[in-house]
């Protein structure tokens, strides 16, 4: 089990991919009415979807189920947000919302690997 240092980390990672997120979908809308609930209700679900993306790397599911998990928590997640904020839900929510997925998706796995190069290029000066 993880300890509570390791949820509330995964939580506050969460919290900040949420939050830009967020603030990129209202840069690209006319009409933006950002109130005290919905950023709220914007950071409480994204620290929900940092808790829960500790189940990626666990042993115990199959890898191709984790991510399926993962994915169809997450739009639960972020479904349950836009109703209790009234965000209009339809197909281009859905598409916005896959769109950023994989971007986000993209950006960790771009950050994963300039730290594997930092750390690779650490361990060769020291090795050599």
């Amino acid at each position: 089990m993880k300890n509570k240092f390791e949820f509330l980390k995964s939580g506050i990672m969460g919290m900040m991919i949420g939050s830009i997120c967020y603030l990129i979908v209202q840069l690209t809308y006319d009409v933006n009415i950002i109130t005290k609930f919905g950023i709220i209700s914007v950071w409480l679900g994204s620290f929900l979807v940092g808790i829960i993306s500790m189940l990626i790397g666990n042993e115990i599911l199959p890898t191709c189920l984790t991510y399926i998990l993962h994915l169809s928590l997450t739009a639960g997640i972020i479904l349950l947000v836009a109703y209790f904020n009234d965000w209009e839900i339809n197909y281009i929510f859905g598409l916005e919302f896959l769109g950023i997925y994989l971007l986000v998706w993209v950006g960790l796995l771009f950050w994963n690997w300039l730290s594997a190069k930092r750390i690779n290029a650490v361990l060769k000066n020291k090795n050599s």
